[in-house]
């Protein structure tokens, strides 16, 4: 599988300091391949923990067009769809998500934001999931699966579409 212009992923990157834990992010795919960007552009989605105090989580949002060239992808799981046209909409809606825990016995992590960002997509009708615990386990065990590749550089790295959510 490619990656297909208006698709929403769930993009993974291994962590090797940290083996079987993973960097967790959306990217929702906007052009097509072009002399200037091989595998096309899109915007990504995620937080990071490199606010000034120790634990604290920032948005980090942006054009790439590298998603597919980074050492430590291990892949992308396909979620949902949306014209390009709405990715100024889509930022606006992601940036309403916050970096907080939404429980005190969970720590906040960038897998508990693209969570709470899911939610918020599947409540506005972008993504279509009946059980979003399903989709984070779905999610899990291709992150887990796929680890081994990703640490041996294994190319290309899978592009996958959720069993879990529907599409149109």
């Amino acid at each position: 599988m490619s990656l297909e212009v208006g698709a929403i992923y769930i993009i993974l990157f291994a962590r090797p300091t940290e083996p079987g834990t993973y960097h967790w992010g959306l990217y929702h795919h906007c052009t097509p391949p072009s002399p200037i960007a091989r595998y096309g552009s899109g915007y990504r989605f995620h937080v990071t923990n490199a606010g000034s105090l120790p634990g604290q989580f920032v948005q980090d949002f942006g054009m790439t067009s590298g998603a597919l060239i980074s050492f430590a992808l291990v892949g992308l799981i396909k979620i949902g769809q949306l014209d390009p046209a709405y990715v100024a909409h889509l930022r606006m809606h992601l940036e309403q998500v916050d970096c907080t825990s939404p429980s005190p016995d969970i720590i906040f992590s960038c897998q508990v934001w693209v969570l709470k960002a899911i939610a918020l997509l599947i409540h506005l009708g972008v993504v279509h999931c009946n059980d979003i615990n399903a989709l984070e386990r779905e999610v899990c065990g291709f992150a887990d699966q796929e680890w081994a590749n990703a640490e041996g550089n294994k190319q290309p790295r899978p592009i996958v579409q959720s069993n879990v959510c529907t599409f149109a």
